[in-house]
């Protein structure tokens, strides 16, 4: 009896969530598709924005790499042979200076690379973030949620497109768990986490 009750309230759960999914969505399908082609349009430009910008971050930090090469090149061959023409005393003097110029170039070549890299990866970032169909200040989509409608209850639940995900067994924690609360066995703290307005 009470194996047939549960099935009974969870098919009578599950009935009710895809029916509040429904009107949700039956009211938000056009706004969507509007969205969705604004962010698609904006994601493509700031993607090829991005991509101009940090093939010329590459480029300039190349550029300044190779140049602080060749300018250590020349100062070395110049020390070199200063030093070949310098007295022994002097020559050890001018030797270490040289190691220690080089030394320096090197770091200063290699901070440019890390910097270029680094503003190549922000800008990446940033046209990835402009392709969301719905952007969030904080880029959490959640992938299960709970809310209240009105007097009721609902639960979502993005997993499950193949059979096989539901012999994983944190994910039928998860379902077990959203069932309960939409029945009202299960208390859980169903208060929106992100004032209106905000998003």
């Amino acid at each position: 009896m009470t194996k047939h009750l549960i099935i009974a309230l969870t098919a009578v759960a599950l009935t009710a969530s895809l029916a509040a999914c429904d009107r949700q969505s039956a009211q938000t399908k056009a706004a969507t598709e509007k969205a969705k082609e604004s962010a698609n349009k904006a994601g493509d430009a700031l993607k090829e924005a991005a991509k101009a910008t940090g093939e010329a971050a590459k480029d300039a930090a190349t550029a300044t790499v190779n140049a602080a090469k060749d300018a250590t090149a020349q100062a070395n061959e110049a020390a070199k042979e200063a030093v070949e023409k310098a007295k022994p005393e002097v020559r050890d003097t001018m030797s270490k200076a040289a190691e220690k110029t080089k030394e320096m170039a090197d770091k200063a070549a290699a901070a440019t690379k890390e910097a270029a890299d680094k503003a190549a990866a922000a800008t990446k970032e940033a046209a990835d973030k402009a392709k969301e169909n719905f952007p969030r200040s904080d880029h959490d989509y959640g992938m299960s949620w709970i809310r209240r409608d009105g007097t009721g209850r609902v639960f979502y639940l993005a997993f499950g497109n193949e059979e096989k995900t539901f012999f994983i067994k944190p994910i039928n924690e998860q379902l077990l768990a959203g069932l309960q609360y939409a029945l009202g066995d299960l208390k859980a703290d169903d208060s929106p986490s992100v004032k209106p307005g905000t998003r």
